[in-house]
């Protein structure tokens, strides 16, 4: 599976000392699934409203919210926008609502509920992708989204560390969870939030 351009790409090759690696679908099998949701009540909106900004965006994450909430109803969104590496907004009923990270929820000043807090950081630790459902003051819910790492992943970077060449791992993803996935791989360098 390896395209080599020309013999000298190959003659260079012995001499690398040094791998940099993309999180998602190299080390991860690219899959990602939801597996924890938390809201701050039981109105069924607030799933509604998620469905709705996430069925509009064409990010890998977003397709994994809309196969979880497949059963919901979808609003009119207006002035939909992709926030670069934080997520979407939109209009809804004119009012603004955010599909995005926890880093847009601290950037915007944007509350969240304790129990819900509690919940977004266990995840976090877990290595888990948290997205949240908010408005301009207060965080409506949080998901956690898993992202299976391939079985051959840990074989691959130990292999690596052998040959006596330095991996890293760049990933969009919070600092916490890549710190995680780093750990459960043996990447000792990594880079988070990249946009």
């Amino acid at each position: 599976g390896i395209l080599i351009k020309n013999a000298e790409s190959l003659e260079v090759a012995k001499k690398v000392n040094a791998v940099v690696l993309d999180k998602t679908g190299t080390l991860t099998e690219g899959h990602p699934q939801v597996s924890d949701a938390a809201w701050l009540d039981d109105d069924a909106k607030w799933k509604n409203i998620l469905y709705s900004l996430e069925k509009m965006s064409e990010h890998p994450l977003a397709e994994a919210l809309v196969r979880f909430m497949q059963n919901a109803s979808a609003f009119g969104v207006k002035r939909f926008g992709v926030l670069e590496g934080r997520g979407v907004e939109g209009c809804i009923d004119d009012k603004k609502y955010y599909a995005a990270n926890l880093t847009l929820m601290q950037e915007r000043g944007i509350k969240m509920d304790e129990a819900l807090q509690v919940k977004a950081d266990k995840w976090t630790k877990e290595a888990k992708t948290v997205i949240a459902l908010a408005d301009e003051q207060k965080v409506m819910g949080v998901l956690a989204i898993t992202d299976k790492l391939k079985p051959t992943s840990v074989q691959a970077i130990d292999a690596l560390h052998k040959q006596g060449i330095e991996v890293w791992m760049l990933t969009g993803d919070q600092p916490e969870a890549a710190r995680e996935v780093a750990r459960q791989v043996g990447i000792a360098h990594f880079k988070a939030g990249v946009l």
